[in-house]
C-alpha cells in the first residue's frame, strides 16, 4: 500500500472512530463516513468492503493498545505468579479507563460503541494470548501447575467474563479492584504447584 493509500484509509478510519463513538455503529452509515472522509464510497469500498469491516479493524486497534500498554508497563524480570497480579492490575486499569470514557453515553450506543462490548471479544482474544505466555512460563519455572493448558486458558476467560462494561461503570472503582484481586487470589491459589 502507497503512502497515499495508508494515509486515506487512516483518515477513512478516524472519521469512522469519531462518527461510530459520537452515534454508535448503527447510526453511522458509510455514506456518512465518505462524506465527511473526503472520499467516494467506491474509494471506501476499496479499504472496506463493508462498515463492519471498518468497525472490526478500529475495534481490533484500540484493543491491541491496549496491550501494547499493558506490555510495555509489564516487569519481564518478574516471576510468572507476580507477572499474572501485574498484568491483571494493568488490564483492570485500562478497563476502568474505558468504562469511565462510558459513564455519559447511553446505555444502547455502549453496545455498539467501539469501546463497549465488541471491545471486550478481541480483548479477550489476545487476553488469551498473553495468559498462555504467563502460564507456559509459569509452569516452566515450576510455580503453576496445569495438566491441560488449553482447558485452563479456557476456564480463566471464562472466569474472566463477569469483568463487563456495565458491571465497571455500576460499581465503584474500588470496588471493581478488591472484587478482582479476590478472583486473581483464588486463580493463583489453583495454579500455584503444591508441595508433596
Amino acid at each position: 500500500m502507497s503512502r497515499q493509500e495508508t494515509e486515506r484509509k487512516s483518515t477513512i478510519k478516524a472519521v469512522a472512530r469519531k462518527l461510530f463513538k459520537q452515534y454508535g455503529f448503527r447510526k453511522t452509515s458509510l455514506d456518512d463516513i465518505a462524506r465527511i472522509a473526503g472520499v467516494t464510497k467506491t474509494t471506501l469500498y476499496h479499504y472496506y468492503p463493508n462498515k463492519e469491516a471498518i468497525f472490526d479493524d478500529i475495534v481490533y486497534e484500540d484493543a491491541l493498545d491496549i496491550f501494547n500498554r499493558i506490555d510495555a508497563n509489564l516487569d519481564a524480570a518478574l516471576p510468572a505468579d507476580k507477572k499474572f497480579i501485574q498484568f491483571g492490575r494493568l488490564l483492570l486499569k485500562e478497563l476502568q479507563a474505558h468504562a469511565e470514557e462510558l459513564k455519559h453515553v447511553p446505555e444502547n450506543l455502549i453496545e455498539y460503541s467501539p469501546h463497549g462490548r465488541p471491545i471486550i471479544e478481541k480483548i479477550k482474544l489476545i487476553f488469551r494470548q498473553r495468559l498462555e505466555s504467563i502460564l507456559q512460563e509459569g509452569i516452566a519455572q515450576g510455580i503453576f501447575q496445569s495438566p491441560n493448558v488449553q482447558i485452563t486458558l479456557d476456564a480463566l476467560v471464562a472466569m474472566g467474563d463477569f469483568i463487563r462494561m456495565p458491571w465497571l461503570i455500576d460499581n465503584p472503582p474500588e470496588y471493581c479492584q478488591q472484587v478482582f484481586e479476590e478472583f486473581q487470589r483464588l486463580v493463583l491459589d489453583g495454579l500455584r504447584t503444591r508441595e508433596k
